[in-house]
Parts: structure tokens; C-alpha cells; sequence
């Protein structure tokens, strides 16, 4: 008998995921505390600009490498990539 992977457990690791990558699109809410500090909204601009950037270029990368890595340890090395910054400096500081 084959044995089939746990739906509900890839449901929620996917939909974790999909929160994860969101921040970048809560953009707005992360911005106030990184301005309340010393700096200047154009400076927190570009940090945004260079996000969007990399995460355009990580998809690309994300792309090519899927044939050797497989969707799921593709996704789970890419989210935990995305979010160690969110994790270990934003959370510790604070700034939620």
C-alpha cells in the first residue's frame, strides 16, 4: 500500500508560507517603525524597491532550480529564507 503525504499538514505549511511572503505586500505596516527611528521615508523606499527586486530574482532562480529541488523543499528553503530577517530582528525589537 502506498503511502500518501499528510493534505492538512501541506495546507497549513503552504498557507504559512503564503503569510510569510505576504509581508513584503504589508509593506505599509512595517514602514511607520522603520520611519519612527533615524530614517527618512526615501531611504525605507528603497529598502521596499530592493525587496520587491529580489523577490522577482529569487522567483527566477526559484524557477530553475525546481526540476532539482522539488516543490516542496524549494518552497520550505525559500520561505525560510525570506523570513529570517522578519524573525530574528524585527520580532526581537519590538517593532510588531
Amino acid at each position: 500500500m502506498e503511502k500518501t503525504p499528510n493534505r492538512w499538514g501541506i495546507a497549513i505549511i503552504c498557507t504559512l508560507l503564503m503569510v510569510c511572503l505576504g509581508t513584503v505586500y504589508a509593506w505599509s505596516f512595517f514602514q511607520k517603525p522603520f520611519c519612527d527611528t533615524h530614517w527618512t521615508n526615501s531611504q525605507v523606499a528603497w529598502v521596499f524597491s530592493l525587496a520587491i527586486c529580489f523577490l522577482g530574482l529569487a522567483a527566477a532562480a526559484g524557477g530553475m532550480m525546481l526540476p532539482r529541488m522539488g516543490p516542496t523543499r524549494l518552497a520550505l528553503a525559500g520561505g525560510a529564507k525570506w523570513n529570517r530577517p522578519v524573525v530574528t530582528e524585527i520580532v526581537p525589537a519590538g517593532r510588531w
